[in-house]
């Protein structure tokens, strides 16, 4: 990998936070994730690494986001890093990717857990509960599959935590000025 993954920096996140998630571009021609922005997926308690998953930074790839072998639906990502501050204000923030996690970290946001996509699974209700979360702040993305599955997911949860939808002016929160996701969340 080469490190730091130049496309998320013209995208606008930081090197520390690039850094921080191990985030990088695979330039191994015979691997799967040859031109793609890797992101390694840890166990809860960061210890060892138990997945990656890569976007295509080409845009020739018909598959946007490759995933190496791991139960997506038995995981949540950063979960390794916010567990401890959803315990600490039952709080959590969903949303769909590595990339809306990272823009929250950067506005110092530290709750936040991405699906790995648009779909929550029994598994993953499962964490929430046992990470202790009450209030669920819930931001999908802004397009067509973004705002169906936040009719989904409200319609699994409602009436087991207190769910927050805010309205955010962009396509996607990974796209947000810091500022803006201050303000907003």
């Amino acid at each position: 990998l080469v490190i730091p993954a130049e496309y998320y920096l013209g995208r606008g996140y930081t090197l520390d936070v690039l850094d921080k998630y191990d985030v990088g571009l695979c330039i191994n021609r015979k691997s799967h994730f040859y031109n793609r922005c890797v992101v390694p997926i840890y166990d809860d308690n960061y210890e060892f690494v138990v997945g990656y998953t890569g976007r295509d930074v080409t845009n020739h790839s018909k598959i946007k986001w490759l995933h190496s072998e791991f139960e997506r639906s038995k995981t949540l990502y950063n979960s390794w890093f916010a567990k401890k501050h959803i315990e600490k204000t039952n709080t959590c923030i969903l949303v769909e990717s590595p990339g809306n996690i990272w823009r929250l970290e950067e506005a110092g946001i530290h709750c936040g857990l991405a699906l790995f996509g648009t779909e929550i699974s029994f598994e993953q209700m499962r964490l929430l509960s046992q990470y202790g979360v009450l209030n669920l702040i819930l931001i999908m993305d802004n397009g067509e599959a973004g705002k169906n599955a936040t009719s989904r997911i409200v319609k699994k949860l409602k009436g087991l935590y207190n769910i927050i939808i805010p309205k955010i002016d962009y396509e996607d929160l990974g796209e947000c000025p810091i500022q803006h996701v201050k303000e907003k969340i």
